[in-house]
């Protein structure tokens, strides 16, 4: 994808292609495949944004996975994974030892048959954010649109 800006004119901005990554492990290969990655969005004095997925055909998938990147770099280009972070982590804490391990946040989305619509919201924590969206099957075919929120 185009390291293209969003600038925040349309409802609702159109910022990720009608294929969809597939065939990866984590958010790790998604980071390194160009399909995976969408627009950055400039995110400042903005809070949250709504993330909308339309997805016409789901192939052989039957999840989607989403992952917002936040970055601090001044400018960050999309397929530098280096300039981005997990936008929000989780943590697993062993009861056993008491030490906590973080993971980056990722939203899995079920699929069923058929074109549908998900829409999912996201907490802005830096000035910029992109996400990382992809499927665990082959020829799945979505568009991604955000919107700001406030």
């Amino acid at each position: 994808m185009a390291d293209d800006v969003f600038d925040g004119t349309a409802i609702y901005e159109r910022i990720g292609a009608n294929s969809v990554a597939t065939g990866l492990a984590d958010h790790v290969a998604a980071a390194a495949e160009a399909t995976a990655l969408s627009s950055r969005l400039d995110a400042q004095g903005f809070s949250r944004y709504r993330l909308i997925l339309d997805v016409t055909d789901i192939g052989s998938a039957t999840e989607i996975t989403v992952m917002a990147r936040g970055s601090t770099v001044a400018e960050p280009a999309v397929e530098t994974p280096a300039d981005w972070h997990p936008n929000d982590e989780i943590d697993s804490v062993d009861t056993a030892t008491g030490i906590s391990s973080h993971y980056p946040y990722q939203n899995a989305i079920q699929l069923h048959a058929g074109a549908q619509r998900r829409a999912l919201t996201f907490e802005v924590h830096d000035p910029w954010l992109s996400f990382l969206i992809w499927a665990d099957g082959a020829d799945c075919k979505a568009a991604a649109y955000v919107r700001r929120i406030d």
